[in-house]
Formats: structure tokens, C-alpha cells, sequence
């Protein structure tokens, strides 16, 4: 199941960059290139450029809050899964073991099932950045 999540964020991160970072890149790249054709002076020259890349840092920012809010949550269930463990110490170990890695595979199969709607959301706020 750790596979099974690692595999499929990835393979969500990699079309996001395809379909929306890269041309938050791309535009931010040929914005530059404007900015260096047409202004003279190289401080406005630079702070053209800066503009142009604000897009890319805000884009980037906004993928790395998103990816480590869905990290914390999956460490929640977790921890909540080691708590009830805790709480059955006295009981049978083995059963007690079991239980914590059945709690742990359904906190990463919900997490895995929440995946196409966080990226989808994800998608649908760098279209807007994409347009600016």
C-alpha cells in the first residue's frame, strides 16, 4: 500500500508539471526574454524578470503547501493508529501489531482515495496562475 500511494502521488505530481507548471515556466521564460529585448536600463531589466518568475515561485510555493498539508494528514492518521495501539498494550502484542498495520494500510488506502480530488483542486488554482 506505501508503494501503492508513493506510486500514485507521483504519478499526479508528474501531470501536473506537465499540464500546468511547465507552462507557468515557459511563460515566465519568454516573458523574460521580452524584458530583455525591450528595456535598456538593466535594473529595470531585472526587475521585469523578477515579475515574470513571481508566477513560477508562487506556483511552486503553492504545490509544496499542498503536498506537505496532505503529509501531515496522513502522519495524523497515523499517529492516531499508534495511539489505539497505546491504548492495547496489555493485550495480546501479536493482535495488537496486527491492528496497527491494518489501521496504517487504511489511512494510506484514504489517502490514496483522496488523491484525484486534491490534484484536480490543485489543477484548477495553477490554470489561474497560468493565466496571469
Amino acid at each position: 500500500v506505501e508503494r501503492r500511494l508513493s506510486r500514485s502521488v507521483e504519478d499526479h505530481v508528474v501531470k501536473l508539471d506537465l499540464n500546468h507548471l511547465r507552462k507557468i515556466q515557459r511563460k515566465a521564460h519568454l516573458c523574460s526574454a521580452r524584458c530583455c529585448e525591450s528595456l535598456s536600463d538593466r535594473q529595470s531589466v531585472q526587475r521585469c524578470m523578477e515579475e515574470c518568475a513571481l508566477p513560477v515561485t508562487q506556483s511552486q510555493k503553492y504545490v509544496n503547501d499542498e503536498m506537505q498539508q496532505f503529509q501531515e494528514r496522513l502522519q495524523r492518521c497515523v499517529l492516531t493508529c499508534q495511539d489505539k495501539m497505546s491504548d492495547k498494550r496489555g493485550d495480546n502484542v501479536d493482535k495488537a501489531e496486527r491492528d496497527m498495520q491494518q489501521c496504517v494500510t487504511r489511512c494510506a488506502e484514504e489517502h490514496v482515495d483522496l488523491l484525484p480530488s486534491m490534484f484536480k483542486r490543485m489543477a484548477e488554482n495553477l490554470k489561474k496562475l497560468e493565466g496571469n
